[in-house]
């Protein structure tokens, strides 16, 4: 019964037969790639708003932070120069006093420059403490958030 068929439309239809088998694989294989394309693409976006979202939050958690040491080392300035204020004003020295070579009055001044030295001293100390502190913190986080770039970008979720 082959035989009714000649050979070269024979040898046509099988050319035709594969090559109508590797077109719809060809665009199976594209729809389905276009799909998982689409998909990973959705999945990216969302963890790229995921991530965004997140780098947000910690910002405006440090920046909150930062606010409120601000504002707390405004408020010891503040406190500071009330009592350094205060201290002056209970213990009034003539300048006349210093120019006429009054002992007394120069031990008041004495006394009351030591007082205010001592206080602004201590709160130096204390301050300077504070920001070698926060220094050092934002120093290790720096570190942390570089570390964590890093990472995101060798995972390809940040370019």
């Amino acid at each position: 019964m082959l035989n009714l068929i000649p050979m070269p439309y024979r040898l046509i239809a099988l050319a035709i037969l594969i090559v109508a088998t590797f077109a719809a694989g060809w665009v199976k294989g594209d729809s389905y790639g276009t799909a998982k394309l689409t998909a990973f693409v959705a999945k990216e976006a969302t963890e790229a708003s995921r991530i965004s979202n997140i780098r947000q939050t910690i910002t405006q958690k440090v920046e909150a932070d930062h606010a409120k040491k601000d504002a707390a080392t405004v408020a010891k300035y503040d406190a500071a120069l009330r009592l350094l204020n205060a201290n002056s004003s209970t213990k009034p020295v003539p300048v006349a006093a210093t120019i006429c070579n009054d002992q007394a009055a120069d031990n008041r001044l004495s006394d009351a420059v030591s007082v205010h030295l001592a206080e602004v001293r201590r709160i130096i100390a204390d301050e300077r403490a504070a920001a070698l502190g926060l220094f050092k913190q934002a120093e290790s986080q720096t570190g942390q958030l570089t570390d964590a770039q890093d990472w995101l970008t060798k995972q390809g979720a940040v370019k």
